[in-house]
């Protein structure tokens, strides 16, 4: 029974490795340069027509927002990578544990034994 299981462990595909899932910090950037220049050209028509000084500041105070709400967004996507990274270190460390606990117990070696308290009473 135990065999039938190690060669099924064994003989089974390798599950490949989880790849966190972000976006390449160049096609990010494209992007959202790519948002900007559609505000920025949306934008100019009506400032060539002679709008106030008031509406270019707007737009300015807006892409301003625009630019902070980026890195921001920037910063939480470094921070769930790191997170991801971290998460998929532990998960590594685990499966090595229980693949080394797994063997041991098909090649028949007991665990390690908690070490025995004397038969002392306690007083």
């Amino acid at each position: 029974m135990l065999s039938e299981r190690a060669d099924r462990r064994y003989n089974d595909v390798p599950v490949p490795r989880h790849q966190p899932h972000c976006v390449p910090t160049d096609m990010m950037t494209k992007s959202i340069f790519l948002g900007l220049a559609a505000v920025v050209l949306s934008a100019l028509p009506g400032v060539a027509v002679g709008q106030s000084a008031g509406a270019s500041a707007y737009i300015d105070d807006r892409l301003a927002q625009i630019s902070r709400s980026i890195a921001g967004l920037r910063s939480q996507a470094e921070q769930l990578q790191k997170q991801t990274q971290q998460l998929q270190q532990q998960l590594d460390k685990m499966r090595s544990c229980y693949e080394s606990r797994l063997e041991r117990l098909e090649k028949g070696k007991p665990a390690k034994a908690p070490p025995r308290r004397s038969a002392q009473p306690h007083r």
